[in-house]
């Protein structure tokens, strides 16, 4: 089951997102990969709990509250913050599962994720009047997939979890 959700952010919402993320500290995404994951992540991502990742998080979780195509697909009882991870120079995520139970890094709470939500936002050179505007696609955190490689541009996605 693969539910897309179009237009969770106006086009002015993915130019603040955009801006946010461009002054982004990025890591290795490897810092949040569980086992197995470490051997195929390899990607960047903002550190959680930084000052970035709550602001565009907290436009990510008001954009699902919001999208009544989320709320009835997912029902969700609870929505973990999101993470946000960048791919450049031939970084991938080779084929993984979600890790089906995460852990707040700020509050130490687990849950487990039964949805696996995936916000790309469009590049500045993509973004025209036909796309302005993020799309979303859901899916089972069961599922087995693998991200697309990206070699020529950055590509810089959302990901959020949900029960």
């Amino acid at each position: 089951m693969l539910i897309t959700i179009p237009n969770l952010f106006t086009k002015d919402q993915v130019a603040e997102a955009r801006q946010h993320l461009r002054a982004a500290e990025w890591i290795d995404g490897r810092v949040t990969a569980g086992y197995q994951a470490q051997e195929v992540k390899r990607n960047a991502q903002i550190a959680e709990g930084s000052p970035v990742h709550q602001a565009v998080g907290e436009m990510v979780l008001k954009g699902l509250a919001r999208s009544p195509r989320f709320m009835s697909a997912a029902l969700p009882l609870r929505v973990f913050p999101p993470m946000f991870n960048s791919y450049a120079g031939g970084q991938t995520f080779g084929t993984h599962v979600d890790t089906a139970i995460r852990q707040d890094a700020r509050t130490g709470q687990r849950i487990r994720t039964d949805l696996s939500a995936t916000l790309f936002l469009p590049t500045r050179k993509s973004m025209t009047a036909a796309n302005s505007s993020s799309r979303t696609a859901m899916a089972p955190t069961a599922s087995s997939f693998q991200p697309a490689t990206w070699y020529f541009i950055r590509r810089r996605v959302c990901i959020a979890w949900s029960r």
